[in-house]
């Protein structure tokens, strides 16, 4: 259990993040590796890029043993992995319609050459399906998920890789969710989810949890303990609902509907 809710305000003007400001996305990037999620990440991508008016590069790396530029051992097969994998490539351009988009192939380890890339050119956005070509496992996330969160600069977006293989032409989200939590780093992404909504003319929920109220306990606990946790979690209660009233408010002002919870 956690500890009570302190009064909660909202610490920025969302008006600032409305459709009309500059894009929080200068440059996204979205990984593929030649599984059959690649087409459904670059579609999510490619709905990203169109909203935030951002370019899009669709990543591909060639996994070698050896790091960096180092020759493989087979030049042959290398060959025809290449074309293989230019072809993949184009394929997925194809995919992403009239936006600004390229396809860069590189070579090396995945979640090495990942980083390096994103740094380097300045990606602000990867996105990437939580498993590749080996499929679910017992872990929630892929190896190279897993080492691109602690790793890639800027935002991640994962897609999920449900199991669901049916053939997808495109991808609109019809609802999105904003946890809270009262913070201001929880509350910077209001404008991105603003954002998301107005292009895809979505629901947009605005969710805070409120934390049960942490005693301490030494035996059971008495009738006035039980009467006081009460009052905490009304009062919890109470604030979260004046905060949340206050976020839906602002995200009025900006013209987006929403609803909290």
């Amino acid at each position: 259990m956690g500890s009570p809710v302190e009064t909660l305000e909202p610490a920025q003007d969302l008006q600032s993040g409305s459709a009309t400001q500059s894009a929080p996305f200068r440059r996204i990037m979205v990984c593929v590796d030649g599984s059959e999620m690649g087409e459904t990440v670059v579609l999510h991508a490619t709905m990203v890029a169109a909203a935030f008016g951002a370019p899009l590069t669709i990543l591909h790396v060639l996994e070698t043993e050896s790091h960096g530029d180092t020759p493989p051992s087979d030049p042959l097969d290398w060959g025809v992995r290449q074309r293989a994998a230019r072809a993949y490539l184009d394929r997925l351009v194809s995919l992403a319609g009239h936006i600004d988009v390229r396809a860069e192939l590189i070579q090396g380890r995945a979640a090495e050459q990942i980083c390096c890339w994103a740094l380097q050119h300045g990606a602000d956005l990867t996105v990437l399906a939580s498993h590749g070509e080996h499929g679910r496992s017992e872990w929630t996330l892929s190896s190279t998920a897993r080492k691109l969160v602690d790793g890639v600069p800027g935002s991640l977006m994962l897609i999920p890789a449900d199991g669901d293989r049916r053939e997808v032409s495109a991808v609109r989200y019809r609802r999105v969710m904003v946890p809270l939590d009262g913070s201001a780093r929880a509350e910077s992404v209001l404008p991105i989810a603003i954002r998301l909504a107005t292009a895809h003319e979505a629901d947009l929920l605005i969710a805070h949890v409120t934390p049960a109220p942490d005693l301490t306990k030494v035996g059971p606990l008495t009738a006035q303990d039980l009467e006081l946790e009460q009052r905490m979690i009304a009062r919890n209660e109470r604030v979260a609902r004046s905060y949340l009233d206050q976020i839906h408010a602002r995200v009025s002002e900006a013209g987006i509907e929403a609803r909290t919870i």
